[in-house]
């Protein structure tokens, strides 16, 4: 047996709750920019990014969705401009497969059964 989406968002939101992470989520947001930060100790011939155990700092810069809210954590809006914070790391989380590609393959109109994708689970 497979679970549904409801027991998987229940999963991730007591995974959230028992780990704090709703404090440190922020919702509302869009990411303008994020690029690796240089040292110091960098020369025009050759940069070195400032380094942590996974890889270079990031600059990361955001605004809010929503014109005059500001991007909070939990979702609450305040009158706020961009923001641009330092972090250790980067993830690329941007819904490549929100919007699903169907296949087609000759003799799919004729089967009996229902046929949806595992995004539609």
């Amino acid at each position: 047996r497979f679970c549904g989406h409801a027991e998987v968002r229940a999963y991730l939101g007591a995974f959230a709750d028992h780990f704090g992470l709703r404090d440190v989520v922020r919702l509302n947001t869009e990411v303008t920019s994020a690029y690796p930060i240089v040292s110091e100790s960098s020369s025009e011939t050759g940069s070195t990014a400032a380094l942590t155990c996974w890889g270079p700092k990031w600059r990361v810069s955001c605004a809010p969705t929503h014109p005059g809210k500001e991007a909070t954590r939990r979702g609450e809006g305040e009158d706020a401009e961009s923001q641009s914070e330092v972090f250790d790391a980067v993830v690329v989380c941007n819904g490549h497969y929100s919007e699903p590609r169907v296949p087609t393959f000759p003799g799919s109109e004729q089967w009996p059964g229902t046929q949806m994708l595992s995004h539609n689970f």
